[in-house]
């Protein structure tokens, strides 16, 4: 693929903090684009949101085989929720109360849960409080009964999970510890019930490409400030997407020759008064992800203050 083939697949074209990706059927001349403009994205009715039946896609119910790709066919403004690091019993009941609520009245096509849902403290290679009780299956019940809560709240939302640093230490710890035993329900989804939550899932390293134009995944860096994350993963990935995994909120934006880009912090819901870290630079938050065309997206903030969420003129508390 020539510098020609790339500008061409991925050239982005942003206003107000839309972006806009040609198809690649535009040919070598490149012509200018029209982009829609809006602060922020909410649903038409005042009140709640009407969810219709989800459009025809790539997603097929298959929940034992990893995806790597969502090939959306946007004949609608299509609505993805993004969540992450409730790190799972270390979760803020609080913070996750407001999501709820949330997703109750938002009520997304897709909720992309990054990773770190669950903590599995008990097998951190860090030292640990040895007061600690190691009670995995009571922490993986209870973070079911918080994701079959949020499925309660929108019935029609298709989830998707892709599994961060936490989750990937249940798999290392079976890896060590009985790698003989090859056993499918030794196997991360099986462990933690996807199957049963009707849940698909995409590899931690590979993460989840939206239309060829947009990354999510838990993430692997964090930066000392906020945004600094942001510009290290648009490094290493060279796209447009969205990551957990360092707990704050934060954007980078970025113009090039190839076009226009950005990729976005997504904030935590867990606790932020934890014991193996003091007064961390941590935000409670959430954000949306809308796709108006296949290659046209907004990218909407849900930052929390004071387990406040103010999304568009709509207020959560």
């Amino acid at each position: 693929m020539d510098i020609a083939d790339l500008a061409r697949q991925h050239l982005v074209s942003e206003y107000g903090n839309c972006h806009n990706f040609l198809d690649s059927s535009v040919g070598d001349k490149l012509s200018p684009i029209h982009t829609i403009k809006r602060d922020r994205v909410t649903p038409q009715n005042d009140h709640t949101a009407t969810q219709t039946t989800p459009p025809i896609e790539s997603y097929q119910p298959d929940y034992v085989t990893p995806i790597t790709h969502l090939n959306l066919v946007v004949d609608k403004p299509i609505r993805i929720l993004c969540s992450n690091d409730y790190h799972v019993p270390y979760h803020d009941e609080k913070a996750l109360a407001i999501l709820l609520k949330f997703i109750e009245w938002y009520k997304p096509d897709y909720h992309i849960r990054l990773g770190d849902i669950w903590d599995f403290y008990q097998l951190s290679k860090f030292c640990r409080n040895i007061k600690t009780k190691a009670d995995l299956q009571s922490d993986i019940d209870l973070g079911k009964r918080i994701i079959q809560e949020q499925q309660a709240a929108s019935p029609n939302t298709r989830d998707i999970f892709i599994p961060g640093n936490h989750e990937e230490r249940l798999k290392k710890y079976i890896w060590q510890n009985a790698r003989d035993l090859e056993l499918d329900c030794l196997e991360l989804p099986n462990l933690l019930g996807l199957r049963e939550l009707k849940i698909k899932h995409a590899p931690a390293d590979e993460g989840l490409m939206i239309n060829g134009v947009f990354m999510a995944y838990h993430g692997s860096i964090v930066r000392k400030y906020s945004g600094w994350t942001a510009k290290a993963e648009y490094e290493k990935n060279g796209c447009c997407g969205i990551s957990g995994h360092c707990h704050r909120g934060g954007e980078h934006d970025r113009t090039n020759r190839g076009g226009e880009w950005g990729w976005w912090e997504n904030y935590c819901l867990c606790l932020k008064n934890p014991e193996y870290i003091k007064h961390p630079d941590w935000q409670h938050g959430f954000r949306t992800v809308t796709f108006f065309k296949e290659r046209l997206f907004h990218v909407a903030d849900a930052k929390m203050l004071d387990y406040r969420v103010m999304f568009g003129d709509k207020l959560f508390d």
